[in-house]
């Protein structure tokens, strides 16, 4: 997730999050736990009906 309502970037949701608050939310995730992760993915949301569950 990229900001607090979790819809940055998702093209079915519009994000209403202000850069404060996603500057925010994005200042959460420490150094330390940054250091440990060697490679981000974005992986887009699996619509619900798509959802062989």
């Amino acid at each position: 997730r990229l900001c607090p309502c979790g819809f940055a970037n998702d093209f079915r949701r519009e994000c209403f999050c202000t850069p404060p608050q996603i500057q925010r939310y994005m200042s959460k995730i420490s150094g330390p736990l940054m250091d440990r992760i060697d490679i981000q993915v974005d992986v887009p949301a699996v619509p619900y009906n798509l959802n062989p569950a």
